[in-house]
């Protein structure tokens, strides 16, 4: 029975995140840490796969503004 990409991707989310906490309070104990430093790398981590999540799902477009010079030369 074939799992579904976004279970996978669950899957992933939860590890990681596991992963990082365990991490932010080995650097903390070990490093000496401030308590909020396991916090930040979650948030940053959750907003990487967020935004990762975005592109992939959607199409953007980033289009550049056109100068006045270029909208005049397109007039004619």
């Amino acid at each position: 029975m074939p799992i579904s990409s976004k279970l996978k991707i669950f899957a992933t989310m939860v590890i990681m995140t596991g992963s990082v906490c365990l991490g932010g309070e080995m650097a903390q104990m070990q490093l000496q840490l401030p308590a909020a430093i396991a916090g930040v790398f979650q948030g940053l981590l959750l907003m990487f796969l967020l935004a990762a999540n975005a592109f992939i799902g959607n199409k953007y477009r980033f289009l550049k503004k056109k100068t006045k010079a270029a909208a005049f030369a397109t007039q004619g």
